[in-house]
């Protein structure tokens, strides 16, 4: 079974930029995991580390319990594939699946084998003879993975290689890591992306890990408020509140309304000697509606507010509320509304999320 080890790796660029800051990860079975944050966070720089295309500074790789820090990238058991990774020219699908088996020297039963398999898990079967100007973008990512996987690699590496597919074909995609019985690393600028490729995702910032996880643990529970900004089609509306106490409870007052918070997030403010002091509390756009939709119909977290501007998107209607500097948007259900009404909304309390205002880090 695979298994990759990342051990305190450090990756600093002779400038003294450092890439990549104590990074530890373990991967004991298959799996497919997403490296993921913004351009120049350090997930290509340690993709490569991996890969042993780039030299740690410190640190360790391990392979299957196997230490390949040092180890030449052709035998580390590893397939990579990068964004601008192409077809060879000049040859079919299959020979161009076939070729590095046919460099090490493969029997050519063994090779036909191979990518007779490759081609049936990917639905290649129909388009070996196929050359690469002939295809269609889908279908050059798809024979550009059948390359990879015929050697059977331990571990398959890839940078953005399905960046701008939608989310459809992206889940058929994420299964392969079970039918190929390997550990899959990826990496994605895209938030999205990575939240439906990933059995695990790895929120990255300034060569650090800020969070891993389920790609649900990391949208409902993240670790702080970088996390919770990443993850979603809207950032968290964040408002400054100061909680105060209430028979053994917390309670927030913010816009027109109060929130009386559940008792788990009350118990966290008090141990944590926040209470009557102030925090930032974040909550999701999807997380506020019209009171006549809340499934609690009480008066915990309703307030009224008037409707400034609506605005659409790809991902639906989003009304905003408040001042530009000031504001917040809540993502509309069912009740129409116009700009300039004044609409009673409600907070699902259970959802909101707390944050240490010097620190950024959940409460």
């Amino acid at each position: 079974m695979a298994g990759l080890s990342l051990k305190h790796i450090c990756k600093i660029y002779p400038n003294g930029f450092q890439a990549v800051r104590d990074f530890n990860l373990e991967i004991e079975e298959p799996e497919f995991v997403v490296l993921t944050g913004p351009a120049g966070c350090g997930k290509t720089t340690l993709l490569k580390v991996i890969a042993g295309l780039e030299e740690a500074t410190s640190g360790k790789v391990l392979v299957d319990g196997q230490d390949v820090t040092d180890a030449d990238p052709r035998d580390r058991q590893l397939a990579m594939l990068f964004k601008n990774s192409t077809l060879y020219p000049g040859m079919t699908v299959y020979e161009n699946m076939a070729f590095a088996l046919r460099m090490a020297r493969m029997p050519q039963s063994e090779i036909d084998e191979r990518v007779t398999e490759a081609s049936e898990l990917l639905g290649l079967s129909g388009i070996l003879s196929a050359m690469p100007e002939t295809l269609s973008e889908m279908d050059e990512r798809r024979v550009l993975l059948g390359r990879a996987i015929v050697r059977r690699p331990k571990v398959l590496l890839m940078d953005s290689v399905l960046s701008g597919i939608s989310v459809k074909p992206l889940v058929k995609f994420q299964k392969l890591y079970e039918k190929l019985g390997i550990i899959i690393v990826y990496v994605t600028s895209d938030p999205a992306e990575a939240m439906a490729l990933g059995t695990r995702v790895v929120a990255m910032e300034s060569g650090c890990v800020r969070q891993a996880g389920t790609p649900k643990e990391l949208y409902e529970n993240p670790s702080c408020s970088y996390v919770a900004s990443f993850f979603g089609t809207h950032a968290p509306n964040l408002f400054i509140v100061t909680p105060e106490a209430e028979n053994g409870r917390a309670r927030i007052r913010f816009q027109d309304g109060e929130l009386l918070l559940p008792e788990a997030i009350s118990r966290r403010l008090f141990d944590g000697g926040y209470i009557g002091n102030s925090v930032a509390m974040g909550i999701r756009p999807e997380h506020i509606c019209p009171a006549g939709e809340a499934a609690d119909l009480s008066e915990n977290g309703v307030f009224d507010c008037k409707l400034q501007d609506i605005e659409m998107s790809s991902d639906g209607v989003f009304w905003k509320f408040g001042t530009e500097e000031n504001g917040f948007e809540v993502k509309a259900g069912e009740a129409a509304a116009e700009i300039g009404d004044t609409l009673r909304l409600a907070v699902d309390v259970d959802r909101i999320i707390l944050f240490d205002r010097e620190t950024k880090r959940a409460i």
